[in-house]
């Protein structure tokens, strides 16, 4: 038998006993009354947490920060500004268990003072009052028992930190026995894992090699679980109603990743070759009766045309927008169980050599009782612009909101690009109301002084962009750059915004047309374009 001991120093709420924080998370005492976590925007998959950096794994339950994954932190959704109401929400109420805790040996007022003292610190910044989140361990009861969290959100990276009351927080060593019975043997494997170039997501893992048709499309026999990846689409009937719910999307982004123009003449040479490839499938009505069709988890990305031939199954996806990559892994064979240490994913971020060996191997060995294979659903924000139904972005970033009006989220270029157009012809406030939806009419006046306070500082004007939906008539998105790495912040107009979590499973996903409407004569053009080819 193998044994490993893992110790660790948690931190726990001295009034609920809930786990709060560990020292996975680096920790600093202030002026020796808080504690400070710097945490780390991670994914849950299963039982593991990764830092998001470190996460190339094919699958994944939630995005959010390490500290709030771990120990179920729930935000509370109250939005404070100021001393007075921090004082009466949270702050009378730790002061008072605190210091008529039976254990409690030091001078109440003193105490009170410095409480209130810190606490002054937090608000006397608007700013960075308005960058605290507060969030609840799963015994906490408002203004009866334990300590409110507070997560603060710092510098150009908007590093996530945790903070807690020294006074109010124990801490205790925790030890853990992790065992399992010596390895007979131990195989590495080796797999490739086809991903869907337009979104990153993976498709299925297979050693068979494709077949290449027409030098058009990739053919691969299924000796995998299509739902370890992919998610069923709604089937179709004809070719019509398959360029009206696929086909029309397809070209669009295919076309938008090979950055072409939607009509020159490769485009169309491509959309032809592909369509009549298409109306082939269709007109065959025994391939057609035995056609499905699959896509990846998130929005966006490939379809996969999934044939029976006989009995066995091939599936089809464009060349065009397809990637493939290595994964390896070691199983461990032992006498009853196997488990499985992915390579790809044992990578942590702890201070010592010895902790991160153990603490990988303990969090990423699993038993083959537990499925290596089940399907994850994946809940996302969605920010839809209330004006237009156009999607303005989508991820599980930290929401700030500045002013009161205005959404701040953290994004990169190329999530700007996948959901929204770049304006070039807005400089000055006056450009922009009269690019706005009804020259500004939905805009408020508490937008339009924030706005022209916007465009009147030199320092922030210089590092402004102007984006939009690709629908007319929606809202504009400001994009500032900051700092030395000029990391974009798109800015929202909180009103004018609506956000919502979806879960992809639930969307007929990434092949329904944003504006069906608007590609009524794409789908006469190219479906004609396609029979006069064939």
């Amino acid at each position: 038998i193998f044994q490993k001991q893992i110790e660790m120093l948690v931190y726990k709420d001295a009034f609920t006993g809930d786990v709060l924080c560990t020292e996975e998370c680096p920790v600093t005492t202030v002026d020796d009354f808080v504690y400070e976590f710097t945490g780390r925007v991670s994914i849950r998959s299963g039982d593991s947490i990764v830092p998001e950096d470190d996460f190339n794994g094919d699958g994944f339950d939630e995005v959010g920060i390490d500290f709030v994954l771990r120990h179920k932190l729930a935000p509370t959704g109250k939005q404070i500004s100021s001393l007075d109401e921090f004082i009466n929400t949270y702050g009378k109420s730790i002061v008072e268990q605190v210091t008529k805790a039976a254990d409690f040996g030091g001078d109440e007022e003193a105490f009170s003072n410095q409480a209130m003292s810190w606490a002054s610190g937090l608000f006397e910044d608007a700013d960075r009052a308005s960058k605290i989140q507060f969030y609840a361990s799963p015994n906490f009861v408002e203004g009866e028992r334990g300590q409110i969290c507070l997560v603060e959100f710092r510098g150009e990276q908007q590093v996530p930190t945790l903070i807690l009351l020294k006074a109010a927080t124990v801490t205790e060593e925790h030890i853990s026995l992790f065992s399992f019975t010596t390895a007979l043997k131990q195989t590495i494997y080796e797999m490739k894992c086809y991903k869907d170039g337009l979104n990153g997501d993976i498709l299925f893992k297979t050693n068979l090699p494709p077949n290449l048709v027409d030098d058009l499309i990739y053919e691969f026999t299924v000796d995998f679980n299509m739902e370890d990846h992919l998610v069923k689409q709604p089937a179709v009937d004809s070719y019509d109603e398959f360029m009206t719910a696929y086909g029309v999307r397809q070209f669009e982004m295919v076309n938008n990743k090979l950055n072409k123009e939607a009509f020159n003449p490769e485009s169309m040479a491509f959309a032809g070759k592909f369509m009549t490839w298409v109306l082939g499938l269709f007109e065959d009505e025994e391939r057609a009766k035995n056609l499905e069709f699959w896509c990846g988890k998130s929005p966006d990305g490939l379809l996969c045309f999934v044939e029976k031939r006989g009995d066995k199954q091939v599936l089809m996806v464009l060349k065009e927008g397809f990637a493939v990559f290595f994964s390896s892994w070691t199983v461990f064979h032992m006498k009853n169980t196997e488990f499985y240490a992915d390579k790809s994913r044992a990578r942590g971020n702890d201070r010592s050599a010895s902790s991160r060996s153990a603490r990988s191997t303990a969090k990423r060995c699993r038993s083959s009782a537990s499925s290596r294979t089940r399907p994850m659903a994946v809940t996302m924000k969605y920010f839809d612009d209330k004006l237009n139904g156009d999607i303005l972005c989508t991820g599980n970033c930290p929401i700030k909101t500045a002013e009161g009006i205005i959404l701040e989220l953290t994004v990169d270029d190329k999530l700007l690009s996948k959901h929204l157009v770049k304006k070039e012809d807005i400089t000055n406030y006056d450009q922009f109301m009269a690019a706005s939806n009804k020259g500004g009419k939905d805009l408020d006046s508490k937008f339009k002084t924030w706005l022209k306070a916007l465009f009147a500082n030199p320092d922030r004007n210089k590092n402004l962009e102007f984006w939009t939906g690709p629908t007319p008539n929606g809202q504009i998105c400001i994009v500032e750059r900051r700092g030395e790495e000029r990391v974009p912040i798109l800015m929202l107009t909180k009103d004018l915004t609506k956000i919502e979590e979806r879960s992809n499973s639930m969307m007929t996903g990434p092949h329904q047309p944003d504006n069906l409407q608007a590609n009524t004569a794409l789908v006469s053009s190219l479906s004609f374009f396609a029979r006069f080819a064939q």
